[in-house]
């Protein structure tokens, strides 16, 4: 269970430090700890289209680097490739690290 709360914690983090409003980062972590807790396929992908569209609505003023790799490494893994398509995916990488390429 420690992993799980270490887990949550970590993602919290990462959205804070991308500057995500408080209700989006509230609602985001209640839909991680529910895919963690019910590790339903439906749990997951609510959580996945939450994230995939909060980022994509998120300014992008305030960003660091290793929160907007963590979160794109969230997005692009073999779940979020199922689920969100590649221009949606395409999109958040270039929204989250096109001003860290160099990083």
């Amino acid at each position: 269970m420690d992993e799980y709360l270490s887990a949550v914690t970590r993602f919290g983090d990462d959205l804070c430090a991308l500057g995500i409003p408080r209700q989006h980062l509230a609602k985001a972590l209640c839909f991680y700890i529910s895919a963690l807790s019910e590790a339903s396929q439906e749990a997951w992908l609510q959580l996945y289209r939450h994230v995939s569209e909060t980022l994509q609505a998120w300014p992008g003023e305030e960003l660091e680097p290793g929160a907007a790799r963590r979160l794109f490494a969230f997005i692009d893994d073999d779940f979020g490739r199922s689920v969100l398509e590649l221009s949606v995916r395409a999109r958040l990488r270039e929204h989250l690290l096109h001003h860290h390429v160099a990083s």
